[in-house]
This record gives structure tokens, C-alpha cells and sequence, in this order.
């Protein structure tokens, strides 16, 4: 029990000193009754043989971050593929055809405009301009705004001849629909010049027939010097030409027996419906009277 005890005290140190992390050599003082048996015992090696186990602290093994290959090839793009639009249709818009303009607005673009001439001879009329097909016209006199000394109505379908202040009113159809526009045309008279021919005479000699020229006439006119308004028309006068009213004289201050000198020969006493007439003075000359020695 001794021995038992003994190898008890010995392990108990072996494993103090392990836990202290040492290794002692225990010294072991053998007793009376331990001596008294190695001397029975056979010769053994006094130091008892103890297998100690040394202590192994715990590696902690350091934490290595997980080791990440780098390839040193050269990073190749991305391919990126080409878009690709779908392809749309382009809308086609329904053609439209214009719907056709109405009456109104066709009777909205007629025009009737004044007019003025000068009297050439021939007969003269207004007509209104973009009538549309199909449209229909009617041309009458508007006397408020027509000359009271018109000597020929506006016929719708010769118009005028002579001069004169002719309002006209046309009225325009072209279905339901109607428009009345107004115009007004004006025929001013024509120039007319009578001049007096220029005459000679010697000294106490009878005055000549005067005569005279006249100038400015158009169309088919002819010239006749006068005819009294209260007489029926001569063989010359003929209404679908111009008329000359009043008596055409020419005169002269001069008498028989006159002193020699210049005296004027004055044309006047003539109207016309168609012509502004102008008169132009002539010339007679009245010579010294001389004889022969």
C-alpha cells in the first residue's frame, strides 16, 4: 500500500508540473521499509521510469484568405451584339380628295368691276369675271348711279356706245345660290379739234368762204357742221354715229374795207354727244394795197 501510495504522490507531481508546463525530476527518498525491500528486491534502477506526456498547446492555424488565381491574359470586350429595329411599316395616310367647293364659295371668287374708257366708236359693256360653270347672269341698269343724260340704255347684250355714267347691277345664280354685285361704267367723250383754216387777201377785197379742219374722229364717224336739235336729222346725221348739235361759223372782225393787217378766224357754236370739241383760231391776212406808176 506503501508503494501504491508512494507512486500516487509521484504522478500527482508529474502532472502538476505538466500542467505547469515543466518536467521536474522528482527526487525519491526511499524509506526504511522501502530499502528493506530493495535489498530483497532484485538490483533495479532507483529512478522509477514515468512515461510523461508533454504537453502540446493547440496550433492555431493563421487564417489565409482563399488564394485567387489572376490570369495575366488580356481581358477580351464583351461581345455586344448590333441592335437590331424591327422594321415599321410607314403609315399611310388615307388620300383625301378635296370635297369640291359649294355655290357660295364659287359665286365668293366673281368679281364685277368699274371700268372707264374713252368713247373709240364702238359699243362698250361690263362682264363680271370668274363665273363659274353652269352659273347664270343678269345684267340690268342701276339708275342711282346711272347719267340722266344717258342718251342710249345699257343693253345687256351690246352694252353702250356713246359716253355717259352707266351703274350696272349684275345678278349671279349658280343653283340655290345668288350673289348681286354692282359696278359702275364710265364712257368719257373722245377729242375732238376744229380748227379754222388761216386765208390772204389784198386790200378792200371780198372776204373768202371760210373753211376749216377737223381732226379726232374714230370709228365710222362722220363729221357734219351742226344740226338744230328741234329739226328731224338730216341725211347726214345718223343716230347710231355721233351727233354734233349747234351750228359750226367761223368769223372774223375783219370787214370789206379793213386797213391791211392779221386778223383771227374764230370756229365756234358746236356741241357733240360723243366729243369734246376744241377750236383752234385761223389766221387772215388783209395785204397792203400798191399800184403800179
Amino acid at each position: 500500500m506503501k508503494k501504491i501510495a508512494i507512486l500516487f504522490a509521484i504522478v500527482l507531481a508529474s502532472l502538476t508540473c505538466f500542467a505547469c508546463n515543466k518536467t521536474p525530476t522528482p527526487t525519491v527518498t526511499p524509506s526504511t521499509e522501502q530499502s528493506v525491500e530493495q535489498s530483497l528486491a532484485p538490483e533495479a534502477s532507483t529512478t522509477p521510469s514515468v512515461e510523461v506526456t508533454p504537453s502540446v498547446e493547440p496550433t492555431i492555424a493563421p487564417t489565409v484568405a482563399p488564394s485567387v488565381e489572376i490570369s495575366e491574359e488580356p481581358t477580351a470586350e464583351p461581345t455586344v451584339e448590333p441592335t437590331v429595329e424591327p422594321t415599321v411599316e410607314p403609315t399611310v395616310e388615307p388620300t383625301v380628295e378635296p370635297s369640291a367647293p359649294g355655290a357660295a364659295e364659287l359665286l365668293a371668287a366673281v368679281t364685277f368691276s368699274n371700268r372707264s374708257i374713252r368713247y373709240n366708236g364702238t359699243y362698250q359693256k361690263l362682264e363680271v369675271k370668274n363665273l363659274p360653270e353652269g352659273a347664270e347672269v343678269v345684267y340690268s341698269v342701276n339708275e342711282a348711279t346711272t347719267s340722266a343724260d344717258n342718251e342710249e340704255v345699257y343693253n345687256a347684250e351690246t352694252g353702250v356706245k356713246f359716253p355717259g355714267v352707266y351703274g350696272i347691277t349684275a345678278t349671279v345664280t349658280l343653283g340655290e345660290a345668288t350673289v348681286e354685285l354692282s359696278a359702275v361704267l364710265t364712257l368719257n367723250k373722245a377729242k375732238l379739234t376744229i380748227a379754222a383754216d388761216s386765208h390772204v387777201i389784198d386790200l378792200y377785197a371780198p372776204h373768202p368762204e371760210f373753211t376749216y379742219t377737223v381732226s379726232g374722229l374714230v370709228g365710222e364717224d362722220v363729221f357734219y357742221p351742226g344740226q338744230d336739235p328741234a329739226l328731224p336729222p338730216t341725211e347726214e346725221e345718223d343716230s347710231s354715229k355721233a351727233n354734233f348739235i349747234g351750228w359750226l361759223t367761223l368769223s372774223t372782225k375783219a370787214e370789206r374795207y379793213s386797213d391791211a393787217g392779221l386778223y383771227d378766224i374764230v370756229a365756234e357754236g358746236l356741241t357733240s354727244n360723243c366729243y369734246d370739241i376744241t377750236f383752234k383760231k385761223g389766221k387772215l391776212t388783209i395785204n397792203t394795197y400798191t399800184t403800179d406808176l
